[in-house]
C-alpha cells in the first residue's frame, strides 16, 4: 500500500486504530436537526464469492433484522451514538437533518471488549443510506414512509412517522461478470419479468440500461440488482407494526403508500438513493428548495446528473478508443523499426565480409 502507492495519495498515510472484535452491522437513523429515530438493523456481506470467499466489494447482500443487534442495544445506540453526533453537529452550526448511517461493531458475551468499555463501538458514520442495507431495511416499514421524510425536512420528526413491519428481508445482489475488478460491459439482462410475479419479491435496478425493449448491464459501472424477498419472523420491533397495506408493488409491497403522490415520491427517492448515494436528497433534508417544489426538483436534478454521467463514460470510452488506436499505430511503427534495422545488420555483415575478402594478405617477416 505504501511501497507499491497501490491506494495513491490517499495512501500516503497509515492511521493505526484499536482492533474491534465481533460482528459489523448497520443502523440507519432519521434526523431533523434534533431528534432521532432508529431505522430497523441490517448486516451486509463484502466478499463477492459464497462461503465469505473472494475480494471485498461494496456489498454483494443484505438481510435485517440482524441478529447480533438485540432490543436492548437500541436505547444505548440512539443514546450513546446517534444523539451526540447530532448534538456535536448543531454545537458547529450544522443541523443535520436526513439519514445518518452508523456502522457499529458488536463484541459477542464473552468476546474481548474494547478500551470503551461498551459492546457497541461505531466502525464510521456517513451522511446517507447505505447500499446494500437499504434493499433491505425499507422493505419492513410500513405507514407513509414520504410523510416521515418531509418531518424530517420540517423538524417535526416523531417515533410514530416510523412503523415497522414484523417480516424480516434479504437482498442479494447480482453483479455484472469480473466485479470488483474489470467487468464485462453491456450485457442483456433477462428473467425480470419472471422475478416480478414471485410473491415479496422486488428487483432493484443501478445503473441498467433499457433500449428496444431490452435491458442490459450499464457501460459506467457493475450492474446490481437487489432481490428482495419478506418471511414471518417472531422477532418483534419496539415500534408497534403497522396493519396489512396495499404496496406500491402489489399487495403487501415494500412501499406502502396511501395516496398518489407519496407513490410518486417514494419511487424518486430510493432511484436517487442507489444511483447517487443520497446527493439529490442533501437538497431534499437540508432544505435549500422549497417543500411544494421538493419532488419535481429532486426528480429533475437526478435525471440531470444521470445524463451527466452518461455523457462523461461515452467520452471517456471515445478517448480509450483513441488511445488503442495510438498504442497499435507504435505498435506497428515498433515492427518496421525492429525490420528496418535487423534488414541494415545483414547489410553491415555483408560489408564487413567482403572487406575482409579484399584485404591484401600479410607477409610474416623471417627470423
Amino acid at each position: 500500500m505504501l511501497v507499491g502507492n497501490k491506494f495513491g495519495a490517499a495512501g500516503a498515510e497509515v492511521l493505526v486504530e484499536e482492533f474491534l472484535h465481533g460482528e459489523e452491522c448497520s443502523i440507519l437513523a432519521l434526523v431533523d436537526g434534533e431528534r432521532a429515530v432508529l431505522l430497523p438493523s441490517s448486516q451486509d456481506h463484502k466478499r463477492v464469492f459464497d462461503g465469505d470467499k473472494g475480494p471485498n466489494t461494496g456489498g454483494m447482500g443484505a438481510y435485517s433484522p440482524a441478529p447480533v443487534v438485540t432490543d436492548a442495544m437500541l436505547p444505548e445506540i440512539k443514546e450513546r451514538i446517534i444523539l451526540p453526533v447530532v448534538r456535536e453537529l448543531r454545537k458547529r452550526g450544522i443541523v443535520y437533518k436526513g439519514v445518518l448511517y452508523a456502522g457499529l461493531m458488536v463484541t459477542p458475551p464473552g468476546g474481548k471488549t474494547a478500551l470503551s468499555g461498551s459492546a457497541v463501538n461505531v466502525v464510521e458514520f456517513n451522511a446517507r443510506f447505505g447500499d446494500p442495507e437499504t434493499e433491505a431495511v425499507l422493505p419492513r416499514l410500513g405507514g407513509d414512509f414520504a410523510t416521515a421524510l418531509l418531518h424530517c425536512a420540517d423538524g417535526c420528526l416523531s417515533d410514530a412517522d416510523v412503523v415497522v413491519k414484523p417480516e424480516a428481508a434479504a437482498t442479494v445482489i447480482v453483479a455484472s461478470g469480473g466485479y470488483p475488478g474489470s467487468y464485462e460491459k453491456g450485457k442483456e439482462i433477462t428473467g425480470l419479468d419472471a422475478a416480478a410475479q414471485v410473491p415479496g419479491a422486488t428487483v432493484f435496478h443501478c445503473g441498467t440500461k433499457s433500449a428496444d425493449g431490452k435491458t442490459s448491464t450499464p457501460p459506467t459501472r457493475p450492474w446490481t440488482a437487489s432481490y428482495s424477498t419478506r418471511r414471518s419472523t417472531e422477532r418483534t420491533s419496539p415500534i408497534a407494526p403497522s396493519s396489512a397495506d396495499e404496496g406500491v408493488l402489489g399487495p403487501g409491497g415494500p412501499f406502502p403508500m396511501k395516496t398518489s403522490t407519496s407513490v410518486l415520491v417514494i419511487i424518486i427517492l430510493v432511484l436517487i438513493i442507489l444511483l447517487m448515494g443520497g446527493a439529490g436528497l442533501w437538497y431534499f433534508f437540508s432544505g435549500r428548495i422549497g417543500n411544494r417544489d421538493i419532488y419535481d426538483a429532486v426528480q429533475g436534478r437526478g435525471m440531470q446528473m444521470q445524463e451527466q454521467v452518461d455523457r462523461r463514460s461515452d467520452a471517456i470510452e471515445a478517448k480509450l478508443d483513441r488511445l488503442d488506436a495510438k498504442l497499435s499505430a507504435i505498435h506497428g511503427l515498433s515492427s518496421r523499426a525492429d525490420a528496418q534495422a535487423a534488414s541494415i545488420e545483414g547489410k553491415l555483415d555483408k560489408l564487413i565480409q567482403l572487406i575482409e575478402k579484399r584485404q591484401p594478405a600479410k607477409i610474416e617477416p623471417t627470423p
